[in-house]
């Protein structure tokens, strides 16, 4: 992952968004939010443990972005 601009060197907030995109309705998914430090010429570093699951009818056009 990448610093936003302008936090080089710094601690950022970081979270995962996930959406699923389906015929009767979306649905999305936000994670909390954890603390990244920018770690210079590899990205930042982040972990999270958490799920994420949605109940829907099975659906030939459903897609998770």
């Amino acid at each position: 992952m990448q610093h936003p601009r302008g936090k080089k060197n710094e601690p950022f907030s970081t979270h995962i968004r996930a959406k699923l995109f389906y015929s009767s309705g979306d649905m999305e998914w936000r994670s909390r939010s954890v603390e990244a430090v920018d770690q210079p010429g590899v990205g930042g570093d982040a972990m999270w443990d958490e799920k994420v699951s949605w109940d829907f009818e099975e659906d030939d056009l459903a897609f998770v972005v």
